[in-house]
């Protein structure tokens, strides 16, 4: 077997049974070790400590996590007690309740912070106070709509 300078590498991987291109993809293989555990716990932390740092001050960091978080989770909350997306429960939960209860305060007092937390499908209807994030859908006539009223 003739091996490349690289010892990790070989080309019977690339090229012979064990092909990269055989292989499943990372993401669909569940991968729960106790390093990968850590991170994602921390990475969650980091996330929650900045939309909650949102009370104290108003800032551009935490609107645009805030924004991210509400368009990538969705406006409701998932079930916690469920399997799917459960690890997500604790920040998709912290950053509905955050935009639930003080988004309305933030676009008065800052609104340029305000208009950062609306990313990608995400926008805000002023006339009925919410929240509406499009889902693209091309085989229906009308786009499927997700709402969240703000207080």
């Amino acid at each position: 077997m003739v091996k490349t300078t690289f010892p990790f590498f070989s080309l019977r991987a690339m090229w012979g049974r064990n092909s990269y291109a055989t292989q499943t993809p990372h993401s669909t293989k569940k991968i729960a070790g106790s390093a990968t555990k850590i991170i994602a716990l921390k990475v969650r932390r980091l996330l929650y400590d900045e939309i909650k740092d949102m009370d104290r001050f108003a800032n551009f960091k935490g609107a645009r996590i805030l924004g991210y978080c509400l368009h990538v989770l969705g406006l409701k909350v998932t079930d916690r007690h469920k399997g799917y997306q459960r690890e997500f429960y604790p920040i998709q939960a912290a950053a509905v309740s955050w935009a639930k209860a003080n988004y309305g305060k933030l676009l008065l007092d800052h609104p340029k912070v305000a208009s950062v937390v609306l990313q990608g499908s995400l926008s805000f209807d002023a006339d009925k106070k919410r929240f509406v994030k499009t889902y693209a859908n091309d085989t229906e006539k009308e786009p499927v709509r997700e709402f969240l009223d703000i207080d």
